[in-house]
Order: structure tokens, then C-alpha cells, then sequence
């Protein structure tokens, strides 16, 4: 399974993959808000035939519901078809959704950063002393930092989910400077 985060569902880069393949795409229904287990059906039903060209693209992936996703696991349990999950953000995919994903990509886009979100995004690049001195100055915009890097960065699982999991806990009411550390310490580390 693939994650693709984009803006817009926008897959033209990826298209190229899909020529050769037989698709079935499931997306949101205008007049929903989610998407749920019965919408998923004739997806399980197409990738239920053994043929390797077979591929599932679910669009606005980050709207299924838990039940949905947790279908959609066995789902990947069951068969092995390449099924590609196209979101805004990663947010709302459940961890053991996104754990399973052998790929999670970034699309490029016309996301448009303002220079805060430019100098956010360069603190990656300095060494661990500069970061901890950011995250003491900065703790108070702990979420809305870690959700710069979450939509910004080609990720892998690992770090999807620590961000996920420190995203959690500023919700939880930690300490914004010490989720920070946090996730400089780790991501100095992946």
C-alpha cells in the first residue's frame, strides 16, 4: 500500500504508474462526509480476483472512517494488490493503517510557505543545539510546528508516526518546548 499526500487529490505525477494497470477509484460522495465500509465494497470485490494488474485508488483517503480503515487492513491482509491512499494530510489515517503503508510519498505541489513556514522548515538543517534553542523559544507553537513538518517533509513510516504521536500529545496538554525536544532528538536520529 502507497500513501500519496497532495493537494486537490492532484495525481498526475503518479499517472505514469497507473497506465498499464486495471484501477478501480473510490472517492468521497458529494453529499458525505466520510468515506464508510459500504463504500469500500466493490473495491474488496474488484481486488478479490487474482491479477496482478489490478489496483485500488482511494481518493480523500483521510475522510474514511476508523471502521472503514480497519476494513481496508484486512482487506491488504487478504490480497496483495497495490492500493494507493491519496491524502491532504496523514493526520486522520489511523497508525496501523499508515504503519502498513511500504510507501509514503509527497507529491509535489503549489503549496505556498510563508517565510515563517520557510524558516520552520530550515530548522531541520541545524545541528541539535540550534534545534533545542528553537524548540525553548518556540514551545507555545509546538502543534502547529510539527504540522509544518508533517505536510512538508517525505517522510518514512517511522517518522509519520512519531510526529502522529507527539501531535497527540500536544492535544494531551505536554509541554510544547519538550514535544519539540522530543521530536529533534528523534528526527536527529532517523
Amino acid at each position: 500500500m502507497q500513501i500519496i499526500i497532495t493537494k486537490d487529490n492532484n495525481i498526475n505525477e503518479i499517472s505514469e504508474e497507473l497506465l498499464d494497470k486495471d484501477v478501480i477509484e473510490v472517492s468521497l460522495q458529494t453529499d458525505k462526509k466520510s468515506i464508510g465500509i459500504d463504500e469500500l465494497d466493490e473495491l474488496k470485490k474488484f481486488l478479490s480476483v487474482l491479477d496482478v494488474n489490478r489496483v485500488g485508488v482511494i481518493y480523500n483517503a483521510e475522510r474514511l472512517t476508523d471502521s472503514a480503515q480497519n476494513s481496508l487492513l484486512k482487506t491488504l491482509e487478504e490480497n496483495s494488490h497495490e492500493i494507493y491512499l491519496i491524502v491532504e494530510s496523514v493526520k486522520d489515517i489511523l497508525p496501523t493503517v499508515y504503519s502498513r503503508a511500504n510507501n509514503i510519498r509527497k507529491l509535489k505541489d503549489d503549496i505556498v510557505y510563508s517565510d515563517d513556514d520557510k524558516y520552520i522548515l530550515s530548522i531541520l538543517k541545524l545541528d541539535i543545539i540550534d534545534k533545542l534553542k528553537f524548540s525553548m523559544d518556540n514551545g507555545n507553537r509546538a502543534e502547529y510546528i510539527l504540522k509544518i513538518y508533517l505536510k512538508s517533509l517525505e517522510h518514512d513510516i517511522k517518522t509519520c508516526l512519531k510526529i502522529d504521536e507527539l501531535l497527540q500529545k500536544v492535544s494531551a496538554g505536554v509541554n510544547g518546548r519538550n514535544i519539540l525536544d522530543e521530536f529533534f532528538l528523534t528526527y536527529e536520529k532517523a
